[in-house]
């Protein structure tokens, strides 16, 4: 069995990129040989989210998510252990941009005192492998989502920034690029963690 052939991908969407910026919504993908086999995606109510700011309702209009539902749904501090639960059995974790995902988990899991499960043998970013495997620069365009996907071959079947569609993408995509990874676990890592230094360097 190949170390690619078991993994979960996940995505965020949040009410913008600033500081205080909130997780509204998280998909948790299992994938089993290259294919989906069971998602589960949450929605979030962050207490004392301000829905009339500019920067939300932008983020609103990217991602699509419904305020009314949103503001029907529960905070994170009421659903973080059965995060805790779809995360903990992964040894992989795969997203795009993987250090922006991590980081608003990270912010979220701190306000409960709490630290972000990690997985046991891998955290991998298909935006870093794109740009390592196609040894492009850290400034070069046409690594998003999207366009990763298209160069990929992965078809994109519905709206994007919606976190299933998103975590699903990029579980597909990481399926193509182990192709072209190491077949020992220990020089995947080698590769992913230099491409992951690369990714965020300067940041």
């Amino acid at each position: 069995m190949s170390w690619a052939d078991h993994f979960l991908a996940f995505d965020v969407e949040t009410s913008g990129f600033h500081k205080e910026a909130r997780v509204l919504e998280l998909a948790i993908v299992e994938f089993v040989c290259g294919e989906p086999a069971q998602a589960e995606t949450f929605l979030f109510s962050p207490p004392g989210l301000d829905w009339e700011d500019e920067r939300t309702k932008k983020a609103l209009e990217v991602n699509g998510l419904d305020p009314d539902e949103l503001r029907q749904s529960p905070p994170f501090e009421f659903r973080f252990p059965r995060v805790q639960e779809c995360l903990a059995w992964a040894p992989i974790w795969v997203a795009h941009n993987t250090a922006f995902d991590i980081r608003m988990l990270d912010r979220e899991f701190s306000r409960l005192n709490l630290a972000t499960p990690r997985p046991r043998d891998l955290l991998a970013c298909t935006l870093s492998l794109e740009r390592h495997l196609r040894q492009a620069p850290r400034t070069a365009s046409g690594f998003k989502l999207a366009e990763v996907a298209c160069a990929r071959g992965v078809q994109i079947g519905a709206m994007l920034h919606r976190a299933h569609v998103d975590a699903t993408l990029a579980g597909r995509i990481f399926t193509e690029q182990s192709r072209e990874l190491p077949e020992a676990l220990e020089d995947v890592q080698r590769v992913a963690g230099a491409a992951w230094a690369q990714q965020t360097l300067l940041r």
